[in-house]
């Protein structure tokens, strides 16, 4: 009896490595799950989430020193992930050098979500590009 209680709690409090996000610098971190970040982290370009779907919201953020230090910043995007044990995911975007194409680019930002594979020591398989299958999880905040 007293072995079948430690099994049921054992596997009730079973425990889920947490998944590793990298974000390309060009995007600061907003929100994750509702929860909203300060000015001191919004520059993280490394998270930790739990296994799960998870609702990132960035924004497309540069400077730049062709037009006098000029930055640039986009309306927020919303990033729908479900992020799975045994990969590590990168969120990248453009990078651009000058401040017109920045600008440009900021009204109509995009992104791609890699998912890497990885083996059971936390080591990288192989990358491949999940953004066709995560277009229509796409949204920018304020568009119609």
């Amino acid at each position: 009896m007293r072995i079948v209680g430690l099994l049921a709690l054992f596997l009730s409090t079973q425990v889920f490595a947490d998944v590793s996000v990298t974000l390309a610098p060009q995007l600061q971190l907003v929100a994750i799950n509702e929860k909203v970040f300060n000015d001191n982290e919004i520059d993280k370009t490394e998270i930790e989430l739990s296994p799960g779907e998870h609702k990132l919201i960035v924004r497309y953020a540069d400077e730049f020193d062709d037009v006098a230090g000029e930055k640039v910043v986009s309306r927020n995007i919303i990033i729908v992930l479900k992020a799975e044990e045994g990969y590590l995911y990168r969120i990248k975007t453009r990078k651009h050098d000058r401040y017109a194409p920045a600008r440009e680019f900021a009204n109509s930002p995009s992104y791609d979500v890699e998912r890497i594979p990885l083996d059971s020591s936390g080591n990288i398989i192989k990358a491949f590009n999940d953004t066709a299958d995560l277009q229509r999880t796409k949204h920018v905040v304020g568009r119609d």
